[in-house]
């Protein structure tokens, strides 16, 4: 965590530990090489340009076999976003030769998120609710122009306004990222992954209630 003093970026740091055990990843201890590194600046807009100008070959490289790859690099740097994030991917074998109608060749895994936060742009937030974005962007590859209408979920945060702001990850979040995270990676098809996601969620929300 880079630009808070040291007790509020520990809130942070435990609201994404938390959220990464929750659907089974390991911790690191502290000091460990960090592979969530989320920065807080008043610039976001310069920061994200400068990254991608000094390191070129780094953000095209980890987008070049992805289906929406120039979209998810302009997407990044696009100005005027309170919360952006980065992925840094790489491809996992599945072990098929991928002439299988459905089951995919290879899975692309994150091994890194690189998340700004824009001060100016944030307003009042607990650093609860804001841990808990940046958990949500870390761990799974949202797009920032998702329709989240009529959805309980903490990637609302920015777009509600200040006295009706979740304080917290949800339901809805928990459920979506246990769904990500036990769902059938191997399938050819997007839309069978879709549906598989959406079929674990409904299960996790119905169990819920």
């Amino acid at each position: 965590m880079i630009g808070l003093p040291a007790a509020q970026a520990q809130i942070v740091n435990d609201r994404v530990a938390r959220a990464a055990l929750l659907v089974g990843l390991q911790v690191g201890r502290p000091g460990c090489h960090p592979n969530v590194v989320v920065v807080v600046t008043d610039d976001s807009d310069k920061l994200a340009a400068d990254l991608v100008a000094r390191h070129k070959l780094t953000f095209q490289y980890h987008v070049a076999y992805q289906e929406r790859g120039p979209d998810l690099l302009a997407e990044f740097q696009r100005s005027g976003r309170a919360v952006r994030w980065w992925h840094l991917t790489e491809r996992d074998e599945m072990g098929h030769d991928g002439g299988s109608r459905l089951r995919a060749a290879y899975e692309t895994d994150i091994f890194r998120a690189i998340i700004l936060v824009d001060t100016r742009r944030t307003g009042p937030v607990t650093l609860e609710a804001l841990g808990d974005y940046v958990a949500m962007t870390a761990l799974a590859r949202l797009s920032p122009d998702a329709d989240l209408a009529g959805l309980d979920t903490v990637l609302s945060l920015f777009d509600t306004p200040p006295a009706q702001r979740p304080l917290s990850m949800t339901g809805w979040d928990e459920a979506y990222l246990r769904a990500v995270y036990s769902g059938d990676a191997d399938t050819r098809s997007q839309w069978l992954q879709q549906r598989d996601i959406a079929n674990r969620m409904l299960r996790g929300v119905r169990a819920r209630d």
